[in-house]
């Protein structure tokens, strides 16, 4: 889907919600396989605390962010735009339909570049004995915004809970099994940054 296609598409379904009126209750995003990729993972925030789950069963990938983490330092930038830059993006896009110009031209709306954010790290958890895991289904309820991994291997399930507060600011985790001591993992942390990582209790 393109990007046009898919901004139309959200449009529209927020345009179905009567004004003043909340989102309907219950609805959820979710997957029947673990994301393959950073882009397919569950997202999580607070505004300074983001995480993306992506739901593994034998490895789960939690990958960190935290808004202080930027390359380079402050510098001003309130820069002006150049007289009729807003205009020239008008005409290339309404009048034209020359998209590629239109973006070009707006980066004159844009000021100087600016440093990277840069990723915390990633938080990995392996867990011992869930080869062929059945029943799977990753979800994030935009209600709660508690995403949730469930599957089942043998007669035990497993729920993974996850969410960012934002009253605490912490990421919380919360694993469950039906069976006895059906908790058994190895939490690893690795960070492109220089870290000292700390078990406490």
């Amino acid at each position: 889907m393109r990007r046009r296609d898919f901004l139309a598409t959200v449009a529209a379904a927020i345009n179905t919600v009567p004004s003043g009126a909340s989102s309907p209750a219950g609805l959820k995003v979710w997957n029947r396989q673990p994301a393959a990729r950073w882009a397919d993972a569950m997202p999580l925030g607070n505004g300074r605390l983001g995480a993306m789950v992506s739901g593994g069963v034998e490895r789960e990938r939690i990958y960190l962010n935290e808004d202080t983490l930027w390359s380079g330092y402050p510098t001003e930038r309130d820069t002006p735009p150049e007289p009729g830059a807003l205009a020239e993006v008008r005409r290339l896009i309404l009048q034209q339909r020359d998209y590629v110009a239109g973006d070009e031209a707006a980066k004159k709306l844009q000021g100087p570049f600016t440093e990277s954010y840069q990723p915390l790290g990633e938080l990995g958890i392996e867990f011992d004995g869930h080869a062929g895991a059945e029943d799977y289904r990753l979800e994030l309820d935009l209600d709660s915004a508690v995403c949730r991994t469930t599957y089942r291997v043998g007669p035990a399930s497993f729920t993974r809970e996850a969410f960012v507060s934002a009253p605490d600011q912490v990421l919380v985790l919360r694993f469950e099994s039906s069976a006895a001591g059906g908790i058994d993992c190895t939490l690893r942390f690795e960070s492109p940054m220089p870290f000292h990582a700390a078990a406490d209790g």
